[in-house]
């Protein structure tokens, strides 16, 4: 291999090593383990991403709410997780309850809420688009 090729290896292991790295520091800040805080921290830069990409393109109006929505359901494997470790291993029945936030219609019910109520809020007071 010639001396480029050994520095693009490099740049690519350094820049992986750092992204890791966030990412732990990242999940140990909000109390998850890696996977899940690697999905969350990747699906915020990725929907700040198409933030920045529709604000770019003066779209940004139309859907915030929508990105909301987006960004509520990255936030799901995190509320699972969270769920799990409130919950006690030796508990005395083999079925512990589930914590509310980690039902199906809690995620539900705030998806709609978020994304219809965001469209809803640009209804009646946002009409200039």
């Amino acid at each position: 291999m010639n001396n480029n090729s050994d520095l693009v290896m490099l740049i690519i292991v350094v820049v992986t090593g750092l992204i890791l790295f966030i990412c732990w520091k990242f999940s140990q800040a909000l109390g998850i383990d890696l996977a899940t805080g690697a999905r969350l921290f990747f699906g915020l830069i990725l929907t700040a991403g198409a933030a920045i990409a529709l604000l770019k393109f003066n779209h940004l109006n139309a859907f915030w709410p929508f990105l909301l929505g987006v960004l509520w359901i990255f936030c799901w494997p995190s509320l699972d997780y969270w769920a799990v470790e409130n919950t006690s291993l030796f508990a005395s029945n083999y079925h512990s309850e589930t914590p509310w936030w980690a039902k199906w219609y809690t995620k539900v019910g705030g998806l709609i809420a978020l994304v219809g109520g965001g469209y809803l809020y640009k209804y009646f007071f946002d009409r200039g688009y």
